[in-house]
Parts: structure tokens; sequence; C-alpha cells
């Protein structure tokens, strides 16, 4: 009897450290798969904040931007009231879309006939924008307010928006907004006139270069002035 109760104590002893050491790689192989879950939780995260860094900065401006900057400058510079002026963005923008979509009906620019179907389109939005025009204001200021909006000039978008993407305050900004203006005004006039106050894109850059330096800083002068060379050699390039 004595030595079956000696047998028994024996195999619970080692019964239990049997156990033991069973509990402890347990308890160990759980913590090892919490902190690796911890570690992959960790990295999903520096790698989201790696993609974001990476990630491409949005462009210098949206087109509806550029073009509710300009309409908002024609409208200071027409004295148009604060309705006037949010209607002729309205108007302006939405000129500007369907004369998009109507060109790029016509991809291919080397056809002879694109030419010719290109003009008719834009003698159209021309004609469409001012009589639209003419009902939110006077036949006179319809008259001045064409001259640049209806020039569809690449230029002066760019412009506008390389500007607008310096983030500028709001006085600076406005006065450079409105040169661009003035040179959208005087280069259109430049096109179908040589009188005195005219100016093509060459004499235009150097205008434009002369008001804004004053009013940018060296950082923002220097990236004008390389946006504007590079505007200048591709468009070198395509002829």
């Amino acid at each position: 009897m004595k030595q079956l109760l000696r047998i028994g104590v024996v195999a619970f002893i080692i019964f239990s450290f049997l156990l033991g050491i069973l509990f402890s790689q347990s308890t160990y192989l759980f913590a090892e798969s919490k902190k690796n879950t911890s570690n992959k939780i960790y990295a999903a995260a520096d790698s989201k904040q790696i993609t974001a860094v990476k990630k491409k900065p949005k462009k210098i401006k949206r087109r509806r931007t550029v073009y509710d900057q300009q309409a908002q400058c024609v409208g200071k510079l027409l004295n148009l009231s604060e309705e006037q002026t949010d209607t002729l963005k309205v108007i302006y923008r939405e000129l500007r879309k369907s004369r998009k979509l109507e060109l790029t009906k016509y991809p291919n620019k080397q056809d002879k006939e694109y030419k010719k179907i290109a003009y008719e389109i834009e003698k159209n939005a021309r004609a469409n924008l001012f009589e639209k025009m003419k009902e939110i204001m006077s036949i006179e200021n319809a008259k001045k307010a064409i001259v640049p909006l209806a020039s569809f000039n690449p230029r002066w978008d760019g412009y506008v928006a390389i500007l607008a993407s310096f983030g500028l305050k709001r006085d600076i900004k406005s006065k450079v907004i409105r040169h661009t203006l003035e040179y959208a005004i005087k280069y259109e006039k430049g096109k179908r006139t040589t009188r005195k106050g005219s100016i093509n894109h060459s004499s235009g850059k150097k205008y434009l270069d002369k008001k804004l330096m004053p009013l940018l800083t060296k950082e923002q002068y220097d990236e004008w002035n390389n946006f504007t060379k590079r505007r200048s050699n591709s468009k070198r390039k395509r002829k």
C-alpha cells in the first residue's frame, strides 16, 4: 500500500512538472504571436505613411479654379456686382467646358479640316458667350469682357494657374492676376492689329516679368520664370 502511495506521489510530481513546462511554452508562444501581430500593425501603418509621402502632388490648379479666377478678375475690372461676377463665373466656366468637349471630338489636329472646324467652334463659342454676358451686364461691358475671356489663350490659363498655386495673400494675388489679365487683353488686341500698346508672346512675357518681380519672393519668381520658359520651349518644339 505504501509502495503504491509513493508511486502515485512520484507520478503526480512528474505530471505537475510536465504540465508546468507545457504551460510555460504556451505562454511564450502566445507572447511571440502577439508581438509579431503588433509588428505587422506598425509595419502596415509605416507603409501607409510612406505611401502617403510618395504620392504625387496635385496639379497646380484645376481648370475650374483658373476659369473662376479669370472671370473674377474681369468682373473686378468692370466693377460688376458680386452677383454679376458669380453669374459670369458660371457662364464662362460652362462655355470653356463645352468648347473643350467640342474640340475633343476632333483629336487629329494635323487634319486639314481641323483648323476650319476649330475656327467655327471658337466663333460659335464667342457668339454664345457674348449673348449670355449681355444678359447680366451692359453691352459696353460685354464688349470689353469678350476680349480676354473669348481669347481662349492657353498661356493665360497657365499663367493664372502657376500664380494661383503660390498661396499669395489676397491683395498680392489680386494684383498678379490683374497683370495677367492686362497681358491677355494686350495680346488679344495684338493679334488683330499692330497698334501701340499691343504685345506678342515674347514682349508679353517681358511685360509680366517686370510687373511680377516686385510682388513675388525670389523663390516664387524663379518658379514663375522656370514655368514660363518651359511653356515657351514646348511651344517651339511643337512648331
